[in-house]
């Protein structure tokens, strides 16, 4: 899986998969390209926008966590009741598991605040 790096001359580099950067550029309403960067004046409408989309994010990921829950609190002992319940808990083992947009856009929003705070832009490439 092809990575790309982001850099600032006000952060450390960090390392994300293209994949996932592809998922970000679309939140963000960019156009994916292999190198490229952003000006610092461009910043403060992309942190919104990634904020926004990681707030949605997040409020999903709850949603489903609680439905699991729900419906593990209504399973009873009968048998048909535990396969559900057994279902149940390998969905719940499944979504903690994951890894969700609103954990993956943490490095690129701190880098895109200190960028802001210090004038900087961001710069990325594949590695």
């Amino acid at each position: 899986m092809p990575l790309i790096q982001f850099r600032c001359l006000s952060t450390g580099p960090f390392l994300m998969f293209e994949e996932t950067a592809k998922d970000i550029f679309k939140i963000l309403g960019e156009r994916f390209v292999e190198r490229g960067a952003w000006a610092p004046e461009s910043l403060p409408d992309l942190l919104e926008k990634l904020e926004t989309a990681k707030a949605h994010d997040k409020q999903e990921a709850a949603q489903r966590r609680d439905l699991i829950d729900k419906a593990l609190r209504g399973c009873s002992y009968n048998e048909e009741e535990r396969e559900k319940e057994k279902a149940l808990l390998e969905a719940k083992a499944a979504e903690e598991a994951r890894v969700n947009l609103y954990q993956r856009v943490v490095p690129l929003e701190d880098m895109m605040r200190r960028a802001i705070k210090h004038g900087k832009g961001i710069m990325w490439e594949p590695l």
